[in-house]
């Protein structure tokens, strides 16, 4: 029996980056609710276009 040749598939690679765009002043001090980061992100959010992700990384 003969074995058949398989076609090589294209793999797509994508590559992420962490890129810090800017900062600001949260006048509330602490993200105690998943709302209080709603209303901090919200102005970034409604300008997007397409999927955006964001992180806090503030000191606790």
């Amino acid at each position: 029996m003969k074995m058949s040749e398989e076609v090589a598939k294209r793999v797509n690679i994508v590559r992420l980056q962490m890129v810090r765009e800017s900062s600001l002043l949260y006048p509330q001090r602490r993200i105690r609710m998943a709302k209080d980061a709603v209303g901090l992100f919200q102005s970034f959010l409604q300008e997007s276009d397409r999927e955006q992700f964001f992180s806090d990384l503030s000191e606790c």
